[in-house]
């Protein structure tokens, strides 16, 4: 279970020392740190207990994400993706999350010009969010280096990991690196990752 506290969401345990830390020290006895305690960054570089959601992304149209807990700052988020599509069905052009090597034309109408062909696409609308490793496909970003809101980067088979670095919550929306998306066929399956 998880309740907010202060601005910030606290698990149970959490909550209830928080509500008691001012009851005198004999009342409540020491308990011994955990072994092998990390931070946020730690469990989304390990992958480990994280709160996590399944979605589909169809290859024929753009996807809006909203992580249900929903986004405060120093939050971390990642997704990993499986699944195909078919950009041309019925010819075999089966492509995967990571797309093809070879990079999109800036002629033909390719929503991200420069990055990989039919890979799947994340973009952040609103809010900063930086980029704490990297993804499954080089797309210019840096660790360190800041998503800018509108612009697509390559999420592939995995985003790495990212941080939430203000208030106002990202809106991250998704979308394969193809021209013409209604004769796709197909779709990818995102499991979005969340820590705080």
């Amino acid at each position: 279970m998880v309740t907010i506290f202060g601005g910030r969401r606290l698990s149970l345990a959490a909550a209830v020392f928080a509500s008691v830390a001012t009851v005198p020290l004999a009342v409540v006895p020491a308990a011994p740190a955990a072994a092998g305690a990390v931070n946020p960054l730690e469990r989304c570089l390990h992958e480990s207990s994280s709160y996590q959601n399944t979605f589909n992304v169809p290859s024929t149209g753009l996807l809006p994400y909203t992580s249900p807990p929903g986004y405060l700052p120093d939050d971390l988020l990642s997704f990993r993706t499986t699944g195909s599509i078919q950009t041309q069905p019925g010819a075999g052009a089966a492509k995967g999350p990571d797309g093809d090597p070879v990079n999109a034309p800036a002629a033909g109408g390719w929503p991200a010009p420069g990055l990989r062909q039919f890979a799947l696409l994340m973009r952040v609308r609103q809010g900063q969010v930086r980029l704490e490793s990297n993804g499954s496909v080089p797309d210019g970003r840096t660790p360190g280096g800041t998503m800018v809101p509108w612009r697509w980067y390559v999420a592939g088979s995995y985003s790495g990991c990212l941080r939430v670095l203000e208030n106002a919550p990202p809106s991250i929306e998704f979308l394969v690196n193809e021209p013409n998306l209604t004769d796709n066929s197909g779709r990818f399956i995102s499991v979005g990752k969340h820590w705080w």
